[in-house]
């Protein structure tokens, strides 16, 4: 969809799913903005009437753990240790409508209640050691940073 110096951006169609006996349609955008570390991806829906839970979230490994998670604030991180490599810091954020924060089958995942008719967005990326985040806490608060920008926009007014 673009590809350009400031954005990439791309879409996935899905093949159909059934949810509670409907037939569903999903279509997937990812937007790779640079100088962000978080990808923003925007899930759309159709063929259903009723709302349903969805679920973003990170694959646990034996060697990673989990960072930090807040319902509240609508996000997980999760650090993984990739010995002499370094550390890989993994997040996901919703903002704004988290429902919850479940594991299940070795996945952290935060949950939304998606209502059909509108998009559901949610940012997910990673950091690393070797660039830009020296430990845990460093990833945290930069997970905490961009959901507060997010559920705090700045506005601007012209007169």
């Amino acid at each position: 969809l673009d590809n350009g110096p400031i954005r990439t951006s791309f879409m996935l169609t899905y093949l159909p799913f059934a949810v509670n006996g409907d037939t569903v349609y999903e279509t997937r955008t990812f937007y790779l903005d640079a100088g962000s570390q978080l990808n923003r991806v925007k899930e759309e829906y159709r063929g259903i009437n009723k709302p349903f839970t969805v679920a973003a979230g990170i694959a646990e490994r034996p060697e990673g753990k989990i960072t930090a998670k807040s319902a509240e604030k609508g996000y997980i991180a999760y650090t993984l240790d990739a010995g002499k490599n370094g550390t890989v810091y993994v997040g996901t954020i919703i903002p704004r409508n988290s429902t919850g924060i479940t594991e299940s089958d070795s996945h952290l995942l935060i949950e939304e209640l998606y209502t059909p008719g509108t998009e559901l967005v949610y940012y997910t990326g990673a950091g690393w050691s070797k660039w830009g985040f020296e430990n845990d806490e460093a990833w945290v608060k930069y997970l905490n940073s961009f959901t507060e920008r997010l559920n705090n926009p700045l506005k601007v007014t012209f007169k």
